[in-house]
């Protein structure tokens, strides 16, 4: 695990091995990072899990090198952007093909969740590298620094064309 945080700017970035057991990792570090960035609980919470899923479905999905997660803060957003590396169909892992039963496939709820918990969401997939970029809305919380979750606010982009 490879990691760049730059607490002046407000942004980060991690690279993490494509593999299930780097994902507590990863929440750890995405899970402190906004805690000393002073980011609202609620809106924490909600960035964590939609990181786990992003990163999960690139250990299952791709997994051809290392994910990287970055992250920054902006007015009235905070930011998560996940990049992972599509890996040939004939070198996946073993591990990953045991994983992988076509009859039980039951995919594709986690990014209705994604979709729910931000308010923006942009997914790219060109030439086998796949972003996943989102954002989720803040207003300023005098109290803590940056964000409590702004009511109302659902996925605002539109379907892509």
């Amino acid at each position: 695990m490879k990691n760049h945080a730059d607490q002046h700017t407000s942004t980060a970035e991690w690279r993490f091995d494509p593999s299930p057991d780097q994902l507590p990792a990863a929440r750890h570090r995405l899970r402190s990072w906004l805690d000393d960035a002073g980011v609202a609980r609620e809106v924490t919470d909600d960035a964590v899990l939609v990181a786990a899923e992003l990163i999960s479905n690139g250990v299952l999905h791709d997994g051809g090198g290392a994910i990287t997660v970055r992250t920054g803060i902006e007015p009235g957003q905070l930011r998560l952007e996940v990049i992972t590396l599509d890996h040939p169909a004939d070198a996946q892992p073993p591990w990953l093909q045991q994983l992988r039963d076509p009859a039980k496939d039951e995919g594709g709820l986690g990014m209705r969740i994604v979709e729910a918990l931000t308010c923006q969401l942009a997914l790219d997939h060109t030439e086998g590298i796949r972003r996943v970029a989102c954002a989720f809305a803040v207003a300023p919380d005098p109290q803590r620094g940056h964000g409590r979750v702004v009511e109302g606010v659902g996925s605002a982009l539109p379907a892509p064309p």
